[in-house]
């Protein structure tokens, strides 16, 4: 089995952002800890702490009012590499853009060398096919056992290009981290005249005018944009902190598609142990007509997904908008936090005799209306679990839509209080 990686020693990364072009430096620390953590003004983050946007042709991630942009390269190489533990600590808002590519990173990731770790690494698995549609591009995930990215071109003048890529940490290192990123001669002119990519030239972009690239000179592969999409992605992929077992298929997406597909990406797959009905029975304290959780697909340590078939018979459609039945908000956020009970009596021991009470609920957002006919999928994972006390961040997706989002607070006590 394979086990968890960090990297052997710091790593020290200084350059030019591609944008400003100014100075930025970014250091990689090994770490003991579980998962990838940013360091940023002093402050450690975790993954489940950082957001993301795709803004100015990359991907950017936020921590309180900090920006940082083009994080997608350095993320791909830790990505590729097949590091899962590590602290990145950023200085100033970019990364380094070095040559266009992931290629100095992941080089110098290797000549560091990785620490294995005693744990072994939890594959989430993709539990169901799922494809999600975009303007003009689409997504899919299909089972299989193994990791494999296939990226097609739909539009001119790259529509025809094509790479497949099966994951393998060397192959990533010869493959796909010298690819270089691209765009459009018509494009570049526009950037450059907005004040964009002050720290960029010639040397470290594809240019294509028409189906002719003006500076053959610094192309690596007849394939390089599809590869370097794939770059892309791993590193979008990272930003999730999970390894995967599946074939991901990709044609003409974006960082903006790729990063609005996580959460459903997250609610699709799992590495956990599955529950079935009469399980759940006996550990919530709930049966019909409130027991609102028909089945678990993966229970894991800090994360739960769950499942809700929602049929014509539920009895609170009845009198509920009757003329066009609607599953009420408020028996979301209960379902959810039903599915993230699990979760956390799961990690008690006399789980039996616990009970879990929540306290409070907080930016409870409800995106999509659930009608009869529907398949809900919930998705909790753990803030925080400190004594008697856990917090909890939550969503429901239904196919290709968010319906409701959450955060929880539960206090968790024994049944004879």
């Amino acid at each position: 089995m394979e086990k968890r990686k960090t990297i052997k020693r710091e790593i020290i990364f200084e350059g030019k952002g591609l944008d400003k072009g100014e100075k930025c430096k970014v250091i990689l620390k090994p770490t003991y800890d579980k998962g990838i953590k940013f360091e940023i003004e002093g402050r450690t983050y975790k993954l489940s702490e950082i957001g993301f946007i795709a803004e100015k042709r990359g991907t950017c991630i936020s921590a309180d009012k900090k920006r940082i942009y083009y994080v997608e390269h350095l993320l791909s190489a830790v990505y590729g590499s097949g590091i899962d533990d590590l602290i990145i600590k950023i200085e100033g808002d970019e990364i380094p853009f070095f040559d266009g590519s992931a290629k100095l990173f992941a080089e110098r990731i290797f000549e560091a060398g990785l620490e294995e770790k005693e744990e072994e690494i939890k594959f989430y698995e993709i539990k169901r096919p799922f494809k999600m549609d975009f303007e003009n591009s689409s997504i899919s995930i299909l089972p299989s056992d193994k990791f494999e990215v296939i990226y097609s071109f739909t539009k001119e003048p790259f529509q025809g290009i094509e790479h497949k890529f099966e994951f393998d940490s060397e192959s990533y290192l010869k493959n796909i981290a010298p690819s270089k990123t691209f765009i459009t001669y018509e494009e570049a002119l526009k950037l450059k005249e907005k004040g964009y990519f002050k720290g960029g030239d010639e040397t470290l972009a594809l240019i294509y005018k028409g189906k002719e690239i003006i500076n053959r000179e610094v192309l690596s592969f007849e394939d390089e944009p599809a590869r370097h999409k794939i770059l892309d992605i791993l590193g979008d992929l990272c930003l999730t902190g999970k390894r995967f077992k599946g074939k991901f298929i990709f044609e003409g997406t974006g960082h903006k598609d790729h990063l609005n597909f996580i959460p459903f990406l997250e609610a699709y797959s799992g590495c956990g142990t599955e529950i079935d009905i009469e399980q759940i029975r006996k550990l919530l304290p709930h049966d019909y007509p409130f027991l609102l959780v028909d089945r678990v697909i993966s229970l894991e340590e800090d994360r739960v997904v769950g499942i809700k078939n929602v049929t014509y018979n539920e009895p609170f459609f009845e009198g509920h908008f009757p003329e066009r039945r609607i599953m009420p908000g408020v028996l979301i956020v209960e379902a959810m936090a039903q599915t993230g009970g699990l979760m956390l009596l799961n990690k008690v021991n006399d789980r039996e005799n616990t009970l879990v009470f929540f306290t409070s609920i907080e930016n409870a957002k409800f995106r999509n209306p659930v009608f009869p006919g529907d398949t809900l999928y919930f998705v909790l994972s753990l803030l925080r679990f400190k004594g008697r006390i856990c917090k909890m961040k939550g969503y429901t997706v239904k196919d290709d839509k968010i319906v409701c989002e959450a955060v929880m607070t539960a206090s968790i006590i024994p049944r004879e209080e």
